[in-house]
């Protein structure tokens, strides 16, 4: 293999030097790994973004006695193969990023659970309500990368594993965002009483896995007013938080940990929040509820807000 700088003379810039071995030992390295790939067609053209990529950031794909790093390349080359999914992530927040992810995996003793996730969203936010959001948004972003890493790399790492600490990323996630909106509401409308989130299906059965989404029902205890300078209704102060949590919360239809509403009394021709007696007569003996609907409170659990009134 000759290489050649423009005009055809010698290529002397070691950052361009550094630049053509790191080219060369991923294109060596990763080509083997195509024909395991889940889709041939998808992991090629993923193999040439990520060469671009790498060779942009000219990375630590070589130590600095110069051998490769044994770490990166086989992790890349899983990723690669695991389908255009997971690929699409890892090529979304590029080569730093994914270095961070694969060493903050490597220094793991045990997967982080629900109050380490809930301290570092804390200990991230802003005080406003979009800076808020953005936070959420990128932290939860990167931390369904990472378990899906997790999973994918680490040899021990089991479904149930995997399902527990997304469980886990979702229950923080869900309660850093209806507090953030409890916080832009409260001010003006004074505070709403009790209410529950409650979690349904795969989510509250505790059994998420890759593309999951969260069901989730919103109850309230209390009727009558909120007490705060602008009053409102507790039943409509419930269903803004609902609405608003559904805005802030961002995610698409159809991708992980989008929000899924239809579970609550009467569906998506129903309120987003029910208040406790509402959804007391809807579930009754005689009540409105399907048998398909009743048969979804097995797996629901109280996931933030007041236990006694799931």
């Amino acid at each position: 293999l000759t290489v050649t700088g423009p005009g055809g003379g010698p290529v002397r810039d070691p950052r361009e030097l550094e630049k053509i071995r790191t080219g060369i030992a991923l294109m060596e390295r990763l080509l083997r790994t195509l024909p395991g790939a889940v889709n041939l067609q998808a992991a090629a053209e993923g193999l040439q973004r990520l060469v671009d990529a790498w060779l942009e950031e000219s990375t630590d794909v070589f130590d600095d006695n110069g051998r490769e790093n044994l770490g990166l390349l086989p992790a890349l080359s899983r990723v690669l193969t695991a389908g255009p999914r997971l690929w699409t992530a890892v090529d979304r927040i590029g080569p730093r990023a994914f270095r961070l992810l694969l060493r903050e995996l490597a220094a793991e003793v045990t997967p982080p659970g629900r109050h380490t996730h809930a301290a570092a969203l804390a200990e991230a936010a802003g005080a406003d309500t979009a800076t808020r959001a953005r936070t959420l948004h990128a932290y939860r972003s990167r931390e369904i990368l990472k378990a899906e890493l997790d999973l994918l790399l680490t040899p021990a790492r089991d479904w149930r594993a995997f399902s527990e600490r997304l469980g886990a990323l979702a229950e923080a996630c869900l309660a850093f965002a209806v507090e953030s909106v409890h916080a832009d509401l409260t001010p003006r409308h004074g505070a709403p009483g009790p209410a529950a989130l409650l979690a349904l299906g795969k989510f509250g059965g505790e059994e998420l896995g890759s593309g999951s989404d969260l069901e989730i029902v919103l109850v309230y205890g209390e009727t009558g007013e909120t007490p705060g300078p602008q009053r409102i209704g507790r039943g409509e102060y419930h269903e803004t938080l609902a609405r608003e949590l559904a805005r802030f919360w961002g995610v698409p239809e159809g991708e992980t940990f989008a929000l899924d509403t239809r579970l609550r009394p009467h569906g998506d021709s129903g309120p987003l929040a029910s208040s406790r007696t509402a959804w007391e007569d809807y579930y009754a003996p005689g009540g409105a509820a399907l048998d398909y609907e009743r048969q979804a409170l097995i797996r629901m659990r109280v996931v933030h807000g007041d236990g006694a009134l799931a």
